[in-house]
């Protein structure tokens, strides 16, 4: 008879175990991977900028971004720095000062998977303006999972002089 007392209290056991993981809260949010603009090097005639990818945990091997800017910002150089971003694989590249864009699409055969990253530099011309920036609708991650899924980063705290 002692066989049938174990097993009931091995039951009992196993009873609490589970019951203590389904009233445990289960937290699924999904952190977007960020991207912030901050200031590096400034001169007296010039600032450096630099764009950083903070990533979640995801992997990606595709990137487009489209920095905003206003037409009367100087931007001298643009240049992508990017474990992202091979230079064979820069689908494209455009500095539009005129306009008040820098539009960048480029990946990499080997997925990204870091904690952190610079995508790109560019360096501003000082002015009586303080540059403010802002990234596109456009701007995505995909991701390395067979299908190019698109993210969304979060942009809101792009640091920095931006705004």
């Amino acid at each position: 008879m002692p066989k049938a007392s174990n097993h009931r209290w091995s039951a009992l056991y196993i009873a609490i175990f589970l019951s203590t993981f389904a009233l445990a809260p289960i937290s699924l949010v999904y952190a977007a991977p960020t991207i912030t603009i901050t200031p590096q090097v400034s001169t007296a005639t010039s600032t450096e900028y630099v764009i950083t990818l903070t990533n979640n945990g995801d992997i990606f091997n595709m990137i487009e971004f489209n920095l905003l800017f206003a037409s009367s910002t100087q931007i001298e150089t643009g240049s992508v720095e990017s474990e992202l971003c091979r230079p064979e694989l820069t689908l494209k590249n455009s500095l539009a000062t005129s306009t008040g864009s820098w539009y960048v699409a480029c990946g990499n055969f080997v997925p990204f998977s870091g904690i952190s990253t610079v995508l790109a530099t560019f360096t501003v011309i000082h002015s009586s303006i303080t540059p403010s920036f802002s990234f596109g609708d456009n701007t995505a991650l995909y991701r390395h999972d067979g299908l190019g899924t698109r993210i969304a980063p979060d942009t809101t705290g792009l640091g920095g002089t931006t705004g």
